[in-house]
């Protein structure tokens, strides 16, 4: 058997044992059943809506609330994940609290913007609405939408009166133009930092792959847990993957150790922000120094002796 046949005979023996190696060290990711298949068509004026998917499956209210969401992404200059796949698969994690952060994962790289300067969801100024646009606005924050058919009959029948004669209260946009005019969707003065953490791919796959397992993908968009903090912090978790998008959306409560929550604090590891932003807490007020307390020196307190008795005089 001359060489070029020993050559042969070794690549025939071998090869499928490279074909096995090849596809061993390729790491791939298989994203679970769930999440939300992207729109087939959107028309230009629902770009905005950041969970397109979810536009007629929430209520009225919420629906509304989800659509002015765009101003606070849109003033850290992030896109709509929700409409189409992106070249890579991305993964953005909203943290609204201290700090409030994007926290955006591809496959090569984490970017990190923080909040320096500015807010949303601000008190409304009314001073700036007129007379009527004041009693509109104060109505449609309460009550919106007023053609909600939950109403009891009484409050029903006023309202049915009320958007007759002024049928600008069942629009939307009417609503949303006194929002931007009370300044409460104001991105004025709004600053961020941004910076990029670089990643290797298989990092990129062990986080995915951490989400992937911790039931993230069955969650509803409104993942509550019991006994919500007032006025807790909580955080977004959006998904755009090549065939399917997802979005969770969790307040932070104490004692929350669940797998899902443990694989959003990988994410935030990785991003080097853990020192900041801490998901998993047992609720009690906690201090990074420890507080100095002046050593007091008492006075030692004497007992005051008991007075005599006074003696009787004599008759």
């Amino acid at each position: 058997m001359n060489h070029f046949s020993i050559k042969i005979c070794l690549l025939i023996f071998f090869f499928p044992l490279l074909i096995l190696i090849a596809f061993g060290c390729k790491e791939e990711i298989v994203y679970p059943k769930g999440g939300y298949e992207y729109p087939k068509y959107v028309e230009d004026k629902d770009t905005t809506f950041y969970c397109y998917p979810l536009k007629d499956v929430k209520s009225t209210r919420d629906s509304f609330e989800t659509a002015n969401w765009y101003s606070f992404l849109e003033a850290f200059d992030e896109g709509n994940l929700s409409i189409r796949p992106n070249d890579k698969p991305t993964f953005r994690m909203i943290y609204e609290g201290i700090p409030t952060a994007v926290i955006t994962l591809m496959p090569d790289q984490i970017i990190i913007k923080k909040l320096i300067k500015g807010s949303f969801g601000n008190l409304p100024d009314t001073t700036r609405l007129s007379i009527k646009e004041k009693f509109d606005f104060n109505i449609l924050e309460r009550f919106f939408p007023l053609n909600d058919t939950s109403y009891k009959k009484r409050k029903k029948i006023y309202f049915d009166s009320l958007s007759t004669a002024n049928p600008e209260l069942l629009d939307p946009n009417y609503y949303k133009y006194l929002l931007d005019k009370a300044g409460v969707l104001s991105k004025s003065k709004f600053e961020y930092t941004s910076k990029r953490v670089p990643i290797k791919k298989k990092t990129f796959v062990y986080l995915v792959n951490q989400i992937n397992k911790s039931g993230y993908w069955q969650l509803p968009f409104d993942n509550w847990c019991q006994n919500v903090p007032m006025d807790a912090d909580g955080f977004t978790l959006e998904a755009n993957t090549p065939k399917k998008y997802n979005i969770v959306s969790t307040p932070s409560c104490p004692g929350d150790t669940t797998r899902y929550i443990k694989a959003c604090q990988e994410i935030i590891k990785y991003a080097k922000m853990d020192k900041e932003i801490r998901l998993i807490w047992d609720g009690r007020a906690t201090t990074d120094e420890p507080i100095k307390v002046k050593e007091l020196t008492l006075e030692e307190l004497k007992e005051e002796p008991a007075p005599k008795p006074k003696k009787k005089k004599a008759k």
